[in-house]
């Protein structure tokens, strides 16, 4: 039995895989880690995917989500990737795009070694790994060492078709893109067209793993280094409860999901952090450098029924202190799953700006620590 599979990207926003002919798909949602903005895609995030996920999800579409290797650190990528889509894991199958466009590690297998290593010891789950069929020789070896089913790409020509039980050349590898010209009922256009090799239990079976995070995955330390206490006051409502630092997982944050927030404040034990919001349709408002959710005008950050769509901090280590920075990340009411981990200077994960959150989307919770590490 096959499953029929679309993959998707940015080039194809308008796809809708409820209506499209065909038995899921595979969204691209992430390339590199952090430093791209084109074509849609914001600090290498693509805010398409994730409706096209839900809506295929909500249909009872198998479900796929992949990354895109740019060569700019095996180690930030994985982390990039696994951090942008925790509300996707053991619930959706995971991939990664090893191919030589815009990739500065192509055609280094060791890159894709040490990137699938660091993966699947942060989610305990084994992705799709995508390639040419030219790069079999080298590629293949390294999915089989990390124990990853291989997705073959290989086309016969450029002319249209649709799906075909048994396209050419088929191999044994897990799933197969035959065209990139596929024309199917639901879309008018080229979408990549893919045979699974399997039914939807063993499609299943590649998102769930063992259904729980390994012990070797790293779980983020409750206020490691300075202890920060920090809340978000609720849109047209109250100061939700305060939180230090956070716990393992999705434990311990500020706010309240699916809610907007007007008002946030945040302040530390020791040294100095500093601290402010963007507002959704605005600007950013000027840095607060104390907490006091009884002092809304100089103790905390936002304007008072003004909804927060973005987050910065920066902290400075008392001197003699070991040195420690203000690690945090955020999740927005439009979408599940943290957005990437931003560190206050903006260069100790790489090219990250700096700030969380998602232009345009109200910032419905937050986690922040002061720690001499990336917690996340």
């Amino acid at each position: 039995m096959t499953l029929r599979i679309v993959d998707v990207s940015n080039f194809k926003p308008g796809f809708d895989p409820a209506l499209a002919d065909c038995d899921g798909v595979v969204v691209q949602c992430t390339w590199g880690a952090g430093e791209l903005t084109v074509n849609g895609i914001i600090r290498s995030v693509w805010p398409g995917a994730d409706p096209i996920i839900q809506r295929a999800a909500a249909a009872g579409r198998a479900v796929g989500y992949m990354h895109y290797i740019r060569g700019v650190g095996a180690d930030a990528e994985a982390r990039f990737f696994a951090s942008a889509s925790t509300g996707y894991l053991h619930r959706f199958v995971p991939g990664v795009d090893w191919e030589e466009g815009d990739n500065a590690a192509y055609p280094d297998p060791s890159y894709l070694d040490r990137w699938l290593g660091a993966y699947i010891a942060l989610t305990g789950v084994h992705p799709l790994v995508y390639r040419a069929r030219k790069d079999a020789a080298t590629v293949d070896p390294v999915a089989r060492k990390h124990d990853c089913g291989v997705w073959d790409a290989d086309y016969a020509d450029g002319q249209p078709t649709g799906w075909q039980e048994h396209p050419w050349s088929e191999q044994d590898t897990a799933m197969r893109q035959y065209t990139s010209h596929g024309r199917i009922g639901g879309y008018d256009g080229d979408l990549d067209l893919d045979l699974f090799y399997g039914d939807r239990a063993a499609w299943d079976a590649y998102a769930q793993a063992d259904g729980q995070t390994p012990t070797t995955a790293p779980s983020p330390p409750a206020a490691s280094g300075i202890p920060v206490h920090y809340a978000m006051h609720l849109l047209g409502g109250d100061w939700q409860p305060e939180v230090t630092g956070f716990g393992p997982g999705d434990d311990g944050f500020a706010g309240l999901p699916c809610h907007a927030h007007d008002l946030l404040y945040a302040r530390v034990d020791a040294g100095v952090l500093r601290y402010r919001v963007h507002l959704l349709g605005g600007d950013w408002q000027d840095w607060v450098n104390k907490g006091d959710p009884n002092d809304t005008a100089n103790g905390c950050a936002g304007i008072p029924g003004r909804t927060i769509d973005a987050f910065q901090a920066y902290y400075q280590t008392p001197d003699g202190q070991p040195l420690c920075q203000a690690w945090y990340r955020a999740q927005t009411a439009n979408r599940s799953g943290w957005l990437p981990a931003c560190c206050d200077d903006g260069t100790s994960i790489k090219g990250t700006d700096g700030w969380a959150g998602m232009a345009g989307e109200p910032l419905d919770r937050l986690q922040l620590t002061i720690t001499d590490h990336n917690p996340f």
